[in-house]
């Protein structure tokens, strides 16, 4: 080896270090969001101490603290990966009709309301509500994703003869409809599909948008 091809190895070898640091980090953060979904959807909001969330991580309590500062902080970062996941592009091929469209919206959405996820966000809406530090980071963060979300539907239709605000109007019904069936779900312990209701919104939400 020629000596002016060690530094470039040994350059490879921090920047290999660094990366695995970062990876392992990354999974460290992962494994705590994973854990807190699973306390607060399956113990709720009050049972889900820093204690019990590192302990079903498989990590220390001083792992929640080093990655995210707070259980404050961990609780915000489940409420932004849930709206990160709700208000990810979906590829809708346009060329569909209307109606499959609607269909192809809806079904995602749904799939993601029915996760523990979405009940895990909820109990944080619900105990946080008078806490300013937390509302006012969840607050702006759920902003923009309503905003991203009506985006994306207003592409998804931008094709048919229907102002941009209805579009959003229809998304705004059609979520709140999801959000709904998703809670009445819990008190049927999984049983209920609701699969006539959501029928009944798809043609409801065509009918707005045509």
């Amino acid at each position: 080896m020629t000596r002016s091809a060690r530094p470039a190895a040994g350059r490879k070898s921090r920047f290999r270090t660094q990366r695995t640091q970062e990876e392992r980090s990354a999974t460290t953060r992962r494994q705590l969001i994973d854990a807190a979904i699973e306390c607060l959807s399956e113990f709720g909001y009050l049972e889900s101490t820093v204690e019990v969330i590192a302990k079903r991580a498989g990590v220390s309590r001083g792992a929640v603290q080093h990655h995210f500062g707070s259980r404050n902080d961990l609780l915000i970062a489940v409420v932004d990966d849930f709206g990160l996941a709700l208000a990810e592009p979906v590829a809708i091929d346009r060329n569909r009709s209307v109606a499959a469209r609607v269909d192809a919206a809806i079904e995602r959405t749904w799939e993601l309301v029915r996760r523990p996820h979405f009940i895990a966000v909820v109990q944080v809406w619900l105990a946080t509500r008078n806490t300013p530090e937390v509302v006012h980071v969840t607050g702006k963060k759920i902003a923009q994703f309503e905003r991203d979300l009506d985006l994306s539907w207003q592409n998804l239709f931008s094709d048919i003869k229907v102002p941009p605000e209805q579009i959003a109007v229809t998304r705004h019904i059609v979520l709140a409809a999801l959000r709904g069936l998703a809670l009445r779900a819990l008190y049927r312990k999984g049983r209920a599909t609701w699969t006539r209701e959501i029928a009944a919104l798809k043609k409801m939400a065509v009918a707005a948008l045509s």
